[in-house]
């Protein structure tokens, strides 16, 4: 017998759901990434998977399962099929693995039960072994092979802690029944056949996977208005699946809610994915953010990109149409013969955040100005780093109509301000003086990057949602002029601070706007921890709340934290050919139930695999409308001029 049951496809969050349901699914997603916490022995395994198969069933309303743990199985009475669940954790060498088999086997048949098989890790592959032989038993007897994932035993732990704040409430039940988490993970649904073809229907029918769903029509072949894009739910093929018979694989945007990373050495076409799936939602009205550090994104903002012919005639339709969708602007930070883009010292809106956000924003702040003063480790340094968190924090409590800046900071310190001295404590005075000395320094070395004479950064200005009839904000911010890399890491630390804050304050369900980084491993490495890297973190967990997507690509996928991966819900891989690159990204690999690793260093240009949930899909990447390559400083220059000119001219016609 099987349950059949919808799919592991969410409902799109918050679609229909009362407040208290909203607010709880958004406390979900603050509490599930932050749990660590995994089962420790093959007993609080079973307990666990017990309580997630008796829970299981207050996401189906027509559908009663209670499952209960004894001994070294886990038995469920579902009324369509009666199951015993065993854990076969031990290594295939010396007939451990096959004995647990064997054992579940007898367990299931004593019981008149299907046996399922369930493995934290890889079964051993089809063979004329005695282990392959028992497990291929299992399998004509009926029985079911269940591989769960780390991730998957750390989401029930965490669902089962979550769930227990609020026992049989309304608000909780509502919640399971709409946002269906336990019925998100892929064990729980193999261990029930819950997506078994030969069930009559009981429940609301499949949802089609993102490889499933059927390709766009055709472009049209002439270009629309501004305002013809396409509907911003429909969905889009990203590329083809490598197979004898190859089907579109598709996505929409609301797949990347949950952030995506894109991985790949030089030359594996990473770059080029991204980009057609961000030209691709510009076209359905999601505003995009790009950083660039090389110079090569500027191009979108260049009148000869747009004129370039395409042989393709599917390509060029949708270029002709996308640059009718667009309104692009080019910034250059640091540079007043471009577009200036002023970033205030002081975070905006600290007054109205709670205490605690207010100490956090500081803080952040701090970090990012003395990682350009060169401060480290010492404890000097970190007493330093603290006083000044509290002088921005108090500085930012102020309601000055100016923007606050290094002179307002130097003041405070150099005057001892009182109300500072009794925040800091018993903290010697000298570190005052100091403070003061590297800040002037600092001003003095950097001027260009600190005075205020450009554009202030807006969030809501580089994110500009699109109003019915208008284009579509792209907006590349080139990094290029900022100066060194302490100094870039500054400027892009607190860019990301002002973003996660805007999330804070702009909560939504549907994707309202993407920020691309490239060389993303620069931003959040393995090792070292630069400016960028907490606060990018924050913007990860915060994001995926206010429908504020981050892409992430590097083409050193070795040198990249994958600490990030429990808020990264997409990842796509294409060739990595270093061993040790491939090693280090083993916590991410380890999560996949096909072992593809091998197959990494033989992986073309443009051919990769899409990791989600466990599930690995193996494809051909689409092109994007945007051949990289680098435009010269001076260009970046006039581009960015000239749009500013272009948006200071509009505002005035509109005045």
């Amino acid at each position: 017998g099987k349950i059949r049951a919808p799919s592991n496809q969410p409902a799109a969050p918050g679609a229909g759901q009362a407040p208290d349901v909203l607010n709880l699914a958004q406390e979900w997603n603050d509490f599930w990434p932050s749990s660590s916490g995994t089962p420790q022995d093959e007993p609080e395994m079973l307990q666990l998977i017990a309580w997630a198969l008796d829970h299981v069933g207050d996401e189906l309303p027509s559908t009663e399962i209670a499952a209960r743990a004894q001994g070294n199985y886990v038995s469920t009475d579902s009324g369509a099929a009666k199951l015993v669940v065993g854990l076969c954790d031990k290594p295939p060498q010396g007939g451990a693995l096959g004995k647990q088999v064997d054992a579940l086997r007898e367990q299931a048949s004593s019981s008149q039960a299907v046996p399922v098989a369930l493995r934290s890790s890889e079964y051993p592959r089809p063979g004329s072994s005695q282990v392959s032989q028992k497990l291929k038993g299992l399998l004509q007897d009926g029985g079911r092979r269940v591989v769960i994932t780390d991730t998957e035993w750390r989401r029930l732990h965490a669902l089962r802690g979550f769930m227990s704040q609020r026992p049989d409430t309304p608000e909780m039940k509502a919640w399971l029944q709409q946002d269906r988490p336990l019925l998100g993970v892929s064990a729980i649904r193999e261990i029930l056949d819950l997506d078994g073809d030969s069930a009559p229907p009981a429940s609301p029918p499949k949802v089609q996977s993102a490889a499933e769903r059927p390709a766009p029509p055709p472009p049209a072949p002439l270009p629309s208005p501004a305002n013809d894009t396409e509907p911003s739910g429909a969905s889009f093929v990203i590329g083809q699946t490598r197979a004898l018979s190859p089907r579109p694989v598709s996505a929409c945007a609301a797949d990347f809610v949950t952030h995506a990373a894109f991985l790949g050495t030089t030359k594996s076409g990473k770059t080029t994915l991204a980009l057609n799936i961000l030209e691709q939602l510009l076209a359905r009205q999601v505003p995009v953010l790009m950083l660039d550090r090389k110079g090569d994104l500027c191009r979108y903002g260049a009148a000869e990109f747009w004129r370039e012919p395409l042989a393709d005639s599917e390509l060029a339709a949708r270029k002709a149409r996308l640059q009718q969708a667009l309104d692009v602007r080019v910034y250059t930070p640091g540079e007043p013969r471009g577009r200036a883009l002023d970033l205030a010292v002081i975070p905006s809106g600290m007054k109205e955040l709670p205490a605690h956000e207010r100490g956090i924003a500081a803080q952040s702040a701090a970090s990012a100005l003395g990682s350009m003063m060169g401060y480290g480790k010492s404890q000097a340094d970190r007493t330093r780093l603290s006083i000044l968190g509290k002088a921005i924090e108090l500085l930012g409590q102020n309601a000055s109509p100016q923007p606050l800046g290094i002179p307002q900071l130097v003041s405070l310190l150099d005057d001892e301000d009182p109300d500072l001295v009794s925040a800091v404590g018993k903290l010697d005075p000298k570190h005052f003086r100091a403070l003061v000395e590297n800040l002037e320094t600092l001003r003095l070395r950097h001027d260009h990057l600190l005075r205020n004479d450009g554009e202030r950064l807006a969030p809501e200005e580089l994110l500009g949602k699109a109003a019915r009839g208008s284009r579509t904000r792209l907006s590349v911010i080139s990094t290029k002029f900022i100066g060194d890399n302490a100094a870039v890491d500054f400027w892009v630390a607190r860019l990301l601070g002002e973003l996660a804050r805007w999330a804070s304050r702009n909560p939504a369900n549907a994707l309202q706007g993407v920020l691309f980084l490239d060389e993303a491993d620069i931003y959040l490495p393995a090792q070292s921890k630069p400016a960028t890297k907490e606060p990018l973190l924050d913007l990860l967990k915060r994001g995926r709340s206010a429908g504020l997507g981050v892409f992430l690509a590097t083409q050193s996928p070795g040198d990249l934290d994958y600490r990030c991966r429990d808020n990264i819900r997409s990842w796509f891989v294409g060739r990595v050919a270093e061993k040790t690159a491939v090693d280090k990204m083993k916590p991410l690999l380890s999560e996949s139930r096909i072992h593809f690793s091998s197959k990494l260093a033989l992986a073309k240009t443009g051919e990769f695999f899409r990791l989600e949930e466990g599930e690995v899909l193996e494809f051909k990447a689409g092109l994007s409308l945007l051949a990289t390559s680098q435009v010269p400083e001076d260009e970046i220059l006039k581009l960015a001029a000239s749009g500013a000119r272009a948006s200071a001219s509009g505002r005035v016609a509109k005045r």
